[in-house]
């Protein structure tokens, strides 16, 4: 898909996409390398937490100062994969863009599950 458009329009029109592509694909490599990190150090986080990782220039984000207080479970995780990315790619900095975070909350209730967004 990308190749078609890069022939049609050429190359600066569809640079941004491909990295965004990229960007999704590393994302989840990522990921995947961090839940085998906690396994191996047998760190359990007690939350499920997926993160993206996404080039500054490439995405239309803006990092917003915000009154968000990250709860202390949270908190923990963060510290965590910070060290974790910035052990496995040294020079880079991470921009924890609160504002666009999501949460769900899954729970069980008198045999009901209920779940939050």
């Amino acid at each position: 898909m990308i190749a078609g458009l890069r022939e049609a329009c050429g190359f600066e029109y569809t640079a941004k996409l491909q990295r965004m592509f990229n960007d999704i694909g590393t994302s989840a490599e990522i990921n995947d390398k961090f839940k085998e990190h906690l396994n191996l150090h047998s760190i359990n986080l007690g939350l499920e937490f997926n993160i993206m990782v996404l080039t500054s220039g490439s995405w239309p984000l803006f990092s917003q100062r915000t009154n968000f207080t990250v709860p202390s479970q949270l908190g923990n995780t963060i510290q965590e994969f910070t060290k974790f990315y910035l052990h496995m790619h040294h020079g880079r900095r991470l921009n924890w863009l609160h504002h666009l975070s999501k949460g769900d909350l899954k729970m069980m209730y008198t045999s009901k599950k209920y779940e939050f967004q």
